[in-house]
């Protein structure tokens, strides 16, 4: 019962900065009294850093691509044969593993999908609401200090998180770069289909209160809804995915957020520790 108590207080202890960068943007409602529109747009880079965070990761990740070992994932992976597969491998200074420029045959494709999904989901989201006509003109508030320093401090907490759960226990040096950008892809395969379910409930949660309640009530309503939805989900999400690759054999729904070869070389090194 102490160790089990003990290895959930390490894991609140490890996770704690994914759910601080989770909060931050509801933290900007309150302290900073930004639009609710900019709470999404900080959710939405959120996203973006996740996985601009984790191609950082996989330049690093020192196994071959086994793009077999994918299972349902969809990672665009680059030709064999192309200029990006035949890159050196660059040291870099003091204990820093060196830099595997082979993986930018599957790190350039993620970053240009994920960088269209992010102005689409953007624009639809958040486009002509309020302040600006399109998501990318929303980008132009990042230059208040307000919400500038929070996507800093949302950019501090996931590179925090890779280094004790990446870095520190050297999981670079067993995995591949598929395997690494997996672990992001499957969050999303499950966050963007949730995120539409939200904006249903949005939807049907203000029509309802509308109906016994005021306008500007619904809106309050609807948007604690939406917003505190967003950020349940999430970091459930990321709970689960936290939690899986730590259990010695997770099953369900959240060993299949998890790849496996990530997950089992946890295993090994959690034996080992």
């Amino acid at each position: 019962m102490i160790d089990r108590r003990r290895a959930t207080e390490d894991d609140l202890r490890e996770f704690a900065p994914i759910l601080v960068g989770n909060a931050l943007p509801i933290v900007g409602i309150v302290w900073f009294d930004l639009l609710h529109t900019l709470v999404f747009v900080l959710y939405l880079f959120e996203i973006l850093t996740l996985v601009v965070v984790y191609c950082g990761c996989a330049l690093f990740a020192q196994q071959e691509m086994k793009t077999e070992d994918q299972d349902v994932t969809p990672i665009v992976v680059g030709s064999d044969d192309g200029y990006l597969s035949s890159l050196p491998t660059v040291p870099l200074p003091g204990p820093l593993p060196p830099v595997y420029l082979r993986s930018l045959r599957v790190i350039v494709p993620s970053l240009l999908v994920a960088g269209v999904l992010f102005v689409a989901i953007g624009d639809t989201l958040v486009g002509g609401h309020e302040a600006h006509d399109t998501f990318p003109a929303w980008l132009s508030a990042f230059r208040e200090p307000a919400v500038f320093g929070t996507a800093l401090m949302i950019v501090g907490s996931h590179l925090i998180y890779v280094y004790r759960n990446y870095f520190r226990p050297r999981r670079y040096t067993d995995l591949s770069p598929v395997t690494v950008l997996e672990y992001p892809v499957r969050l999303l395969l499950v966050l963007v289909p949730g995120v539409w379910a939200l904006f249903l409930t949005f939807v049907i949660v203000g029509l309802f209160t509308l109906a016994v309640a005021s306008q500007s009530a619904a809106d309050r309503i609807g948007l604690a809804t939406l917003i505190g939805g967003f950020f349940l989900l999430l970091t459930v999400l990321e709970w689960a995915q936290h939690r899986a690759e730590r259990a010695a054999d997770p099953d369900g729904f959240a060993a299949w957020l998890v790849p496996p070869a990530l997950r089992s070389k946890w295993g090994e090194r959690g034996a080992q520790e």
